[in-house]
């Protein structure tokens, strides 16, 4: 979210930099603001793509913590029945 406002705040203060008149009626000596426009438009998407990416990463990551968190909880259970440490140190030795 606050890469998105970050992008809002450049293309406002780019455009501010910029006449609005010349926007609407492009001449050559204001190609390069229209350069730059689509530059952050094309940024202002790499961004919201990446934005999402991070979104299903965390997504991931939390899912992966609550299975880490069971599987921890499992072994606890398994460690205080009898013969349990042994069976898990067995285990641990096979896999690691």
């Amino acid at each position: 979210m606050k890469a998105r406002e970050l992008i809002l705040v450049s293309i406002i203060s780019f455009l501010l930099g910029c006449n609005a008149k010349k926007l609407i009626n492009p001449s050559k000596k204001n190609y390069a603001c229209f350069e730059q426009v689509e530059k952050i438009k094309s940024l202002e998407s790499i961004i919201s793509q990446k934005n999402k990416e991070f979104q299903t990463m965390d997504e991931e990551v939390k899912r992966l913590t609550e299975e880490n968190g069971i599987f921890t909880s499992m072994f606890g259970e398994i460690e205080n029945q009898p013969g349990g440490h042994k069976i898990l140190e067995k285990l641990f030795n096979k896999f690691k």
